[in-house]
């Protein structure tokens, strides 16, 4: 008998928020409860690009549903790929080795997971041992948050720049518990509603 889900991620930040999504926040999801594994690909966001086909091969007599995330901006090299021409050229290798468009979704976050973790949520500076207030102004003063918006065009560099001074690395366990707290309420980013709606779409809570 197969199990419900694998979702394939890229790293350990990706893994720790996925698993907390699907074991803490099944309520908000609007899902039932599922039997699922979370993975990372060993080559992170480039081999879940480049091999996810590969990788999940094995794993298909496993589990009905796969779901692959990774970042947009993995590659550094010239003329990077959409996230749209990514997400197809990954459905692409999976659907010519045998996978079937209904068992699998793939989703990339742009421009990276960072995005998912920037809510409206009172909690979120608390996590990060700061305030709005401060969190905001240093944004716009590294130029990574403009005035006006409701998220952080660099989400990564800003994160990151209000953990440097508390010599605080970014870690899966900060990124557990932003997952906790992060609001669904008015969420807009692309790549988190289509998360989302694939797991009601395949797991719909029990009415």
């Amino acid at each position: 008998m197969k199990d419900d889900l694998l979702v394939l991620v890229a790293d350990a930040q990706t893994q720790a928020t996925v698993e907390t999504l699907l074991e803490k926040r099944r309520d908000a999801l609007d899902i039932r409860e599922i039997a699922y594994k979370v993975e990372r690909h060993p080559d992170n966001d480039s081999g879940v690009y480049n091999e996810a086909h590969k990788f999940l091969q094995s794993r298909r007599k496993l589990y009905e549903k796969f779901l692959i995330v990774w970042d947009e901006e993995w590659y550094t090299g010239k003329n990077p790929l959409s996230a749209e021409a990514q997400e197809r050229k990954v459905s692409e290798n999976m659907m010519a080795n045998g996978f079937d468009t209904g068992d699998f979704r793939a989703v990339v976050i742009s421009p990276e997971l960072e995005a998912w973790v920037w809510g409206n949520s009172a909690k979120i500076p608390e996590i990060l041992r700061s305030s709005w207030e401060k969190i905001r102004g240093l944004g716009v003063s590294e130029k990574l948050w403009d005035t006006g918006k409701p998220k952080p065009q660099r989400p990564k560099e800003l994160l990151e720049a209000v953990l440097k001074p508390q010599k605080r690395p970014s870690s899966a366990s900060i990124f557990k518990e932003l997952a906790v707290a992060v609001s669904f309420k008015n969420c807009e980013d692309p790549a988190f509603q289509r998360f989302c709606a694939t797991l009601r779409e395949w797991f719909p809570a029990e009415k």
